[in-house]
C-alpha cells in the first residue's frame, strides 16, 4: 500500500456525504446543524492535506507532497461536488426552488425601483442554477485544495520537527 492510500478520501468523503444524508432523512431542522456540517465537510480537506503529507520516514521534495496532496483533495473535491449536484437535484429538490424565492423577494424588498417579480425570478433561477452552483462548489474545492497543498508542504519544510 502506497502513501498516501486514496482509499482515505473516498472514506472521509462517504462519512461527510453520509452525515449529510442522516442529517436530511432524520429531519435534523435546526439550521445551525447546516452550519456544523458545512464545517465538517471543510475541516476535511486541511486533515486529509496534513495525511498526505506527514513524514513516513522517506524523504519528499516540496513538489512531491503539494502532488501528492492534491490527488487526495481533488479526488475528495470531485466526490463532494457530484454528491452537491444529486443531492440537490434529486433527494433535497426543495432547497434551490425556496432559494430562489427568498433571494427573488429579498431583491423586490431591497429596491427603491418597482420591479417585476417576474423578471426578477427568472435571473435569479438562471444564475442560482444546480449546474452553477455545481461549478463554483468544484471551484472552490480545488481552489481549497490547492491553497492547502502549497500551504502544508511549505509547513513542512518551515517547520524542521515537521519535516524529519
Amino acid at each position: 500500500m502506497s502513501h498516501p492510500n486514496l482509499q482515505i478520501s473516498l472514506r472521509v468523503a462517504l462519512s461527510v456525504i453520509g452525515l449529510r444524508l442522516v442529517l436530511f432523512f432524520g429531519r435534523f431542522e435546526a439550521e445551525w446543524l447546516d452550519t456544523v456540517y458545512i464545517y465538517i465537510n471543510l475541516a476535511a480537506l486541511p486533515a486529509l492535506a496534513v495525511y498526505a503529507i506527514w513524514p513516513r520516514g522517506r524523504a519528499t521534495g516540496f513538489l512531491e507532497d503539494a502532488k501528492e496532496c492534491l490527488r487526495l483533495l481533488g479526488l475528495y473535491s470531485i466526490i463532494m461536488a457530484a454528491f452537491f449536484y444529486v443531492y440537490y437535484g434529486a433527494v433535497d429538490t426543495e432547497f434551490f426552488p425556496s432559494m430562489h424565492e427568498r433571494i427573488t423577494f429579498g431583491e423586490i424588498e431591497a429596491s427603491d425601483e418597482n420591479l417585476n417579480p417576474e423578471e426578477v425570478g427568472s435571473r435569479v433561477r438562471s444564475f442560482f442554477s444546480l449546474r452553477n452552483g455545481t461549478a463554483i462548489v468544484l471551484a472552490a474545492y480545488m481552489a481549497f485544495s490547492l491553497f492547502y497543498a502549497v500551504f502544508f508542504s511549505a509547513v513542512k519544510r518551515a517547520v524542521p520537527k515537521v519535516s524529519r
